[in-house]
Formats: structure tokens, C-alpha cells, sequence
């Protein structure tokens, strides 16, 4: 059974290379949201029940659990929602690059704490855009 499967992962992997040319990224649909990842040099393994996505420096573990679909886009797919307002749950930011910036206690004090710019703020299972004017 388990050999099937990794033949069937391996016949679709071999698909999946030549339609990426007519495509910029791979996008990963998990239960927490998308991931695109660039198609370019992308490698993709499976281990421990789990599918590592590198593309250069990028990459990205999913649980092959959580995996819902797989689909090639030309533009990058980000997931963004609203936050419900005064609700207090911590939040993760990031700056547009991807750097962490820090991990604050609410939203409130993130917009308080941070210098202006663009980031991309993470609270509970949801993304979403934040700016600081």
C-alpha cells in the first residue's frame, strides 16, 4: 500500500514538472490557509507522513494530513482576513520580506509598539494585512 502511493506521489510529481513551466508558483492548500512557493528549482520529498517544498532559499514542511489541494498559479496566493475588533488573542508579526518583527500580546499593542510600514500579522489561524500609518 505504502509503495503504491509513493508511486502514485512520484507519477504526479512527474505531471506536475511539465505543467510548472507554464507557471510562476505551486500552491498549497492546508486547512490553516495557502502557500505559494515559486516553481523554480522547486524540490519536493516525502518523509514521515510530511511533503518538504524547497524552491532556492524558500521552503516549507506540510503535514500531508492537513494538505487539502495542490495547484499551479501564476501570482503568489496569500490568505487574507479581518480580524474581529477588540478581541484580545496574541499576534505575530512580519515585515513584507518575511523577517519576524515580534510576537505581541493583542493587536492593540502591536499597532502601538511598531514603527510605520507594511506587515503581515498572524492571529490565531488567521493572516492578514496591517499597516501603520
Amino acid at each position: 500500500m505504502k509503495r503504491s502511493i509513493l508511486f502514485v506521489f512520484g507519477l504526479m510529481l512527474t505531471a506536475l514538472n511539465g505543467w510548472s513551466n507554464d507557471y510562476n508558483y505551486l500552491v498549497f492548500v492546508t486547512n490553516t490557509g495557502p502557500r505559494s512557493i515559486a516553481v523554480e528549482d522547486l524540490e519536493m520529498t516525502v518523509s514521515d507522513g510530511k511533503l518538504v517544498v524547497r524552491s532556492g532559499a524558500d521552503g516549507e514542511t506540510f503535514d500531508l494530513s492537513t494538505l487539502t489541494k495542490m495547484y499551479f498559479s501564476d501570482a503568489a496566493v496569500v490568505s487574507i482576513d479581518d480580524v474581529e475588533a477588540g478581541k484580545v488573542q496574541s499576534v505575530s508579526i512580519h515585515d513584507l520580506s518575511g523577517r519576524f518583527v515580534g510576537c505581541y500580546p493583542s493587536l492593540d499593542v502591536a499597532r502601538e509598539s511598531l514603527p510605520k510600514g507594511v506587515y503581515v500579522a498572524k492571529q490565531g489561524n488567521k493572516n492578514f494585512k496591517l499597516a501603520k500609518r
